[in-house]
């Protein structure tokens, strides 16, 4: 199984690609990691490759809003998607 991680968080990113690295699929194979630190080379490497697991932080960037970018261009490609987010509220849940 091929998995996107994408954080603008160096630690982060590197804690996550720790443990998804290390862990195995359903077809006990090891996980592909492929990790993004923004939504500009994000959204560039879905447009070249297909993901079965996107791990994305909501709030990335400058404008704190790249993460749904990234989201608006997932719900064409059908991956399951797992966003991660610090600042939790019903707006950005739902």
């Amino acid at each position: 199984m091929k998995v996107l991680l994408v954080d603008d968080e160096p630690a982060v990113l590197k804690q996550l690609a720790k443990a998804v690295g290390g862990a195995k699929g359903p077809d006990d194979k090891p996980y592909t990691v492929t990790e993004r630190t923004n939504h500009v080379e994000a959204l560039a490497l879905l447009d070249q490759e297909r993901f079965d697991v996107v791990v994305v932080d909501m709030v990335m960037g400058h404008e704190r809003s790249e993460g749904l970018e990234i989201l608006r261009k997932l719900s064409t490609k059908s991956p399951v998607t797992i966003v991660l987010t610090a600042y939790p509220s019903i707006p950005n849940c739902v």
